[in-house]
C-alpha cells in the first residue's frame, strides 16, 4: 500500500498464481524520470525500465497514465494526450510508450507550456507481457511554474551609494 497525493491510496498487486499454484513472473516496471517526489518546471519525457526476469523480450506493451491535482481545483484530472479531462470511470486514458527490450519512454503527447500547471502529478506505468499479465509502478512529482527571479546588479553583498544609469533586472 502506498499513499500518493491528497487522499489517494493505492494498493499494489505483487504476484499472481500459475495454474500449478506457483508464483507467476509479472513484468517489473520502474520509473526513472521524473524522480519520485521531484519538483520540476517542465516535463520533457517520462521514462524507465521494464523486464520479466530474464525474459526481456516478452513485453507486449507499456502504457502510461498521467494525472494531476492542482491547488485551484482539488478534483483529479487525467491527461489524454491532448488535454486534461475530468474522469469519473475506473479506466483513465493511457498513453502508449515506446519500448525496447529493457527501457520505455514517453516523449510525445505530454502536457507542455500552459497545460503543465503548478501542482502534484501522478504517473502510473503499466507493462503487459505477451500472456496478458501486468505489472505496474506509481510515482508522484510536483510541478512548480512560479517565476524564478535573480538579480545581476548590484552584485551580491555589495553596497550601492548612487545609481548613475539604469541596470537591467533579469530573471
Amino acid at each position: 500500500m502506498k499513499i500518493i497525493g491528497p487522499g489517494l491510496l493505492l494498493f499494489f498487486l505483487t504476484a499472481a498464481a500459475h495454474a500449478d499454484g506457483g508464483a507467476a513472473r509479472l513484468p517489473t516496471v520502474s520509473i526513472a524520470s521524473p524522480n519520485s517526489n521531484a519538483t520540476i518546471s517542465a516535463l520533457k519525457d517520462i521514462n524507465g525500465s521494464v523486464k520479466i526476469g530474464e525474459l526481456k523480450d516478452s513485453i507486449a506493451k507499456v502504457e502510461v497514465v498521467v494525472s494531476r491535482y492542482i491547488d485551484s481545483n482539488p478534483a483529479r484530472s487525467w491527461w489524454d494526450g491532448r488535454q486534461w479531462i475530468q474522469q469519473t470511470t475506473w479506466a483513465p486514458p493511457r498513453i502508449a510508450a515506446s519500448f525496447d527490450r529493457e527501457h520505455w519512454v514517453v516523449d510525445q503527447l505530454l502536457p507542455i507550456g500552459q497545460q503543465l500547471l503548478s501542482g502534484t502529478y501522478i504517473i502510473q506505468v503499466y507493462a503487459t507481457d505477451k500472456h496478458g499479465k501486468s505489472g505496474y509502478a506509481v510515482e508522484s512529482f510536483k510541478v512548480d511554474r512560479s517565476p524564478q527571479i535573480s538579480f545581476v546588479y548590484p552584485e551580491n553583498r555589495s553596497t550601492v551609494t548612487q545609481l548613475n544609469e539604469p541596470h537591467p533586472i533579469s530573471g
